[in-house]
């Protein structure tokens, strides 16, 4: 499976209103399909999202930064943060961090 179908596949249907652990499951499945993308490949990753997927995405990578188990996975998130922001604007943070629905 290439990257940008892996991500899409991990952030269709997101759980809101899951129950926690299936939140938890979801930004699991989140973070192995984006540490399975090279560097290089990122941005074309993003692109390949459609606004709705830049902003879910966005979301996992705000969760994953809230509940980050260390300096890697945080400089990986931070790279996938960089490059949405770029791509989408900063309304997408301003969206994002607006909507009351949460993963």
């Amino acid at each position: 499976m290439s990257g940008l179908a892996a991500v899409k596949a991990a952030v269709a249907n997101p759980p809101y209103g899951a129950p926690m652990e299936t939140k938890v499951a979801s930004a699991k499945a989140v973070s192995k399909a984006l540490a399975g993308v090279p560097d290089k490949e990122i941005e074309g990753v993003v692109k390949g999202l459609d606004t709705e997927e830049q902003a879910v995405l966005m979301k996992y990578v705000y969760r994953g930064l809230e509940a980050s188990d260390g300096q890697q996975s945080s400089t990986l998130l931070l790279r996938w943060h960089g490059v949405l922001t770029e791509k989408a604007g900063m309304g997408l943070i301003s969206r994002v961090l607006s909507e009351p629905d949460t993963l």
